[in-house]
């Protein structure tokens, strides 16, 4: 007969007298008893987290830069027009692509965050890459394609987990959280929700949980929430779930369930680490401020990345301008939007030097590697950044960085873009190509 470990056992022996809604939370915390004992590592946390790396990617950022480029996905064909599938769902206007375009990294309060912060809880493959795809493209023929995945997909069911389809039409209800100023039906959310999470949708099960603990999209019901919070990782884990009993436990003192979780958490090292990192980043009151300064940097080497590539003079005109907007502005909120404006400048002159592939002598390429040494170096720390601003909605403590998040996003896009680019003019003048720093980026992940 095998032998389990004491601490095994005892997970056991709690799965057998805890209320079926703690099951989830109970499964997950046996499995990483199961492995620590297998492995012989001791409690938690060894092993389990991925970091980003280029691997098979084609980006330097990996998977931190690969959603603002989208990954592969087979296209739907459409039975009608994208203006019409998408009006079925969201007002249709002239200014839609551009309300998508905007909106696509806006973050909200309550049940539901950000599409970029709950990608890696889309069970599906396929509808991760699709939502992957949406978010290097946010316009209607994409979202068309959406709702194509969601009315028509495929509807095989995986022994642990959604269909296809299903998970479509979790990444739909979604949609129409990310865009409430565009949706005909906030009322329709819910019961897309609720389908969805009957159909084996781990995340659609937590944001139905959401829904009742926040009582934006349902009606605030502490039971409700408990019961569809306790069942949503009954077939795989899902990290919004875990987020959301983490803010539960900091949110609801007189939570029925709070002592029980607590119980259970202290039993695992790594969710206790987890909890403690959420809490960490949750409280920091200079994220704004240290964004600020990131920025700053990483414009100082773009401009220099214009001065090796035989763009001097732009360069000088691009920095003018931002230090006479700098002085113009009041407080981190508008410096960010004045930081993330150089960005977008600099962007689109070093695409278009980068495309005319110019001449470099010697000083020029030592200049530029000098620039791709930096700008790693910067994506490398504002990972850190983006990670703090997602666990700051996560836990509900968000301040002033739901105004400034999709700022920060956005120069987290354009960099991602540039270090791209500049990969390849690397490999192309012959110098060292721009490398992150991967041990600094698994710190910064739960």
């Amino acid at each position: 007969m095998k032998k389990i470990s004491y601490l095994t056992a005892l997970a056991l022996a709690m799965a057998c007298i805890a209320p079926v809604h703690a099951q989830g939370f109970l499964q997950k915390l046996q499995k990483k008893m199961e492995s620590s004992s297998l492995t012989g590592t001791g409690g938690g946390g060894g092993g389990g987290s991925t970091v980003p790396a280029s691997g098979n990617s084609q980006v330097v950022g990996g998977k931190f830069c690969q959603q603002f480029f989208g990954k592969p996905f087979k296209q739907k064909k459409l039975g009608a027009q994208p203006e019409a599938i998408v009006g079925k769902y969201f007002k249709i206007s002239p200014e839609t692509d551009k309300i998508l375009a905007d909106g696509v990294y806006v973050a909200h309060v309550g049940t539901f965050n950000s599409l970029r912060l709950h990608i890696d809880d889309l069970k599906d493959i396929v509808v991760r890459q699709l939502v992957d795809a949406y978010l290097a493209n946010p316009s209607i023929p994409m979202m068309a394609q959406v709702i194509a995945y969601a009315e028509g997909g495929d509807g095989f069911t995986p022994e642990n987990g959604p269909s296809e389809q299903t998970e479509a039409q979790t990444l739909l209800a979604m949609m129409m959280m990310q865009y409430p100023q565009l949706t005909l039906d906030k009322g329709a959310v819910l019961p897309l929700l609720k389908q969805s999470q009957s159909r084996d949708s781990g995340l659609a099960r937590t944001f139905v949980a959401r829904s009742h603990l926040f009582g934006d999209y349902a009606a605030q019901d502490i039971n409700a929430f408990s019961n569809y919070i306790g069942q949503a990782q009954s077939k795989y884990q899902v990290k919004l779930a875990d987020r959301t009993i983490f803010l539960a436990l900091e949110k609801l003192p007189n939570w029925r369930y709070r002592q029980q979780y607590l119980d259970l958490m202290r039993q695992s090292q790594e969710m206790q680490k987890s909890f403690q990192n959420q809490q960490q980043a949750a409280r920091g009151t200079d994220l704004n401020g240290r964004a600020l300064a990131l920025m700053r940097e990483g414009n100082l080497a773009d401009l220099l990345t214009l001065e090796a590539l035989g763009a001097g003079p732009k360069a000088a005109e691009i920095k003018a301008k931002a230090e006479m907007l700098r002085k113009e502005a009041s407080g981190e909120a508008n410096l960010i939007k004045v930081e993330v404006g150089a960005s977008d400048d600099a962007k689109l002159e070093i695409m278009k030097m980068a495309a005319a592939a110019p001449a470099m002598d010697d000083a020029s390429k030592a200049k530029l590697a000098e620039a791709n040494r930096i700008k790693a170096d910067n994506l490398g720390n504002f990972y850190g950044i983006t990670f703090e601003l997602a666990m700051k909605f996560w836990s509900g403590d968000v301040g002033g960085a739901v105004e400034t998040g999709q700022y920060i996003n956005q120069y987290a896009r354009n960099t991602c873009q540039l270090i791209n680019r500049q990969v390849e003019v690397a490999k192309q003048s012959g110098i060292p190509e721009p490398q992150l720093d991967k041990t600094k980026l698994g710190q910064s992940m739960l």
